[in-house]
């Protein structure tokens, strides 16, 4: 469902980014919804509108990573500063 898995359970998630006609967001923000996901950062290319899941109550960040490449060193702390804030109270998602 949605080619994503828990690196760390209830906290952690990976997934394939939302696509139309494959996953879409709004399936995704239901799941997020069920399991307390908070926030979601996009590394890759935009597939869906970020407005949906903000709407819904999910933070987005934007990180984006070009494939193969490693993240900068402000990337990296950006993405520990969200998962610290998020950790708490709920899980963030990855794609």
């Amino acid at each position: 469902y949605g080619d994503m898995n828990w690196i760390i359970t209830g906290k952690i998630l990976a997934l394939a980014g939302p696509m139309e006609g494959v996953f879409p967001v709004e399936e995704f923000i239901e799941f997020g919804k069920k399991n307390k996901i908070v926030a979601m950062i996009r590394l890759n290319r935009e597939t869906y509108d970020s407005s949906i899941v903000t709407n819904s109550n999910i933070n987005h960040y934007e990180m984006f990573i070009q494939d193969g490449f490693t993240p900068s060193l402000i990337q990296i702390e950006t993405f520990y500063k969200i998962a610290d804030a998020a950790w708490n109270v709920g899980a963030i998602a990855v794609h």
